[in-house]
């Protein structure tokens, strides 16, 4: 927990006030997060480096990693770690047992090693033993262990160096499990592959999937997370996803439920997604739950933003990219204005107004 102890908490304790922190991730027993400068810090059992901090040595308290360079994402697997400098190069650390590394060998790494310096990375994810990433030309690729189809390869090999998902070149979000993978692409639509023993994939058929298949017909999908999970005694735990799809209220969950995990009230198992588990407040999905309204979004051209509020104050407005990359910046003087995002690569972006006494962050996406 970075406390400075081995206390376990019932509820949320602050760590480090003297940061302002922009990103967090957690692994099977380490965390890995980023201030909002780009500097990054780690703690936790670090027996394979999976810290970053150049020695094995556990630490029950946040320690800088790298010092001398800034990243603007994270993930961490199991025991290794993926990072995205903010130059888009590709670093990772950890455990590589399995070449989830993608250092094209399997020996670990106590502090970040490049990966990757001639492609533009822009999103990182790591499941247990394997690594799942995106760069900005819309491909995904995938490394690591692959006894379950997880890397999407259409096969079980090893992969000990990124290597490309299919050909498609329009994915906008990628999350990877414990042992299987969603990815979003631009119609909104999901796919998923890798185990799907308990229906964790949200389809029907048990048996592993070794390559992207859809998965129903929707294209309202916005956000999906696998479980992370564990091994013990040669089982591998963690094997039930929770989603949001944008034009509904509640979450989508699916898969394992033995200790209620779905949030349905039972403890039985679904191999579909039930998108009727609790309500979520979906972003931009009607004026009576948000003060700021977009219209149309997604959009490839013209985002014209609403600010429903009877006593309007000049606001400032800032847009990221998924990077955290400030895009476009300005001052507003009415409620309503538009937003050109035809210039601007296919993705997720963030839309941060502000007007000294209230802020609104919204979800912008790109198609």
């Amino acid at each position: 927990m970075g406390l400075g102890d081995l206390i376990q908490r019932n509820e949320p304790v602050q760590i480090s006030s003297n940061q302002v922190w922009k990103s967090v991730s957690c692994g099977l027993t380490h965390t890995l997060a980023l201030t909002l400068d780009g500097k990054m810090w780690g703690w936790g059992l670090n027996g394979n480096g999976q810290c970053g901090l150049g020695e094995i040595s556990q630490s029950n308290t946040p320690l800088p990693v790298d010092t001398t360079h800034t990243y603007v994402q994270i993930s961490c697997g199991a025991s290794h770690t993926l990072a995205i400098r903010s130059d888009s190069t590709l670093w990772s650390f950890g455990f590589n047992g399995n070449g989830e590394l993608g250092s094209g060998y399997t020996e670990d790494s106590m502090y970040p090693i490049l990966i990757d310096s001639i492609s533009k990375w822009v999103e990182v994810s790591g499941g247990f033993s394997f690594s799942l990433a995106r760069k900005d030309d819309g491909t995904i690729w995938s490394w690591g262990f692959n006894g379950n189809g997880q890397l999407g390869l259409g096969n079980t090999i090893q992969q000990n160096s990124p290597t490309q998902i299919g050909t498609n070149s329009n994915w906008l979000y990628i999350n990877a499990g414990s042992s299987y993978c969603f990815a979003i692409n631009e119609n909104n639509e999901l796919f998923g592959w890798g185990y799907n023993g308990l229906g964790q994939l949200g389809i029907p058929v048990s048996t592993t999937q070794s390559s992207p298949v859809q998965i129903g017909n929707e294209t309202d999908w916005f956000y999906i997370s696998g479980a992370k999970g564990y091994a013990y005694n040669g089982t591998l735990y963690g094997n039930h996803s929770i989603g949001i799809r944008s034009t509904l209220n509640n979450l989508c969950a699916t898969g394992a439920n033995y200790i209620g995990q779905l949030g349905n009230n039972t403890l039985v198992a679904t191999s579909a997604f039930n998108c009727n588990i609790g309500s979520v407040d979906v972003e931009n999905f009607s004026q009576e739950t948000h003060s700021v309204t977009l219209f149309p979004n997604p959009s490839s051209d013209m985002v014209t933003v609403n600010i429903n509020k009877d006593n309007y104050q000049t606001y400032s407005y800032r847009l990221f990219d998924m990077n955290g990359k400030l895009v476009l910046e300005s001052k507003i003087m009415e409620p309503n204005f538009k937003i050109d995002v035809s210039t601007y690569p296919k993705g997720i972006y963030f839309l941060l107004l502000e007007n000294g006494l209230e802020s609104y962050k919204e979800k912008i996406i790109v198609q």
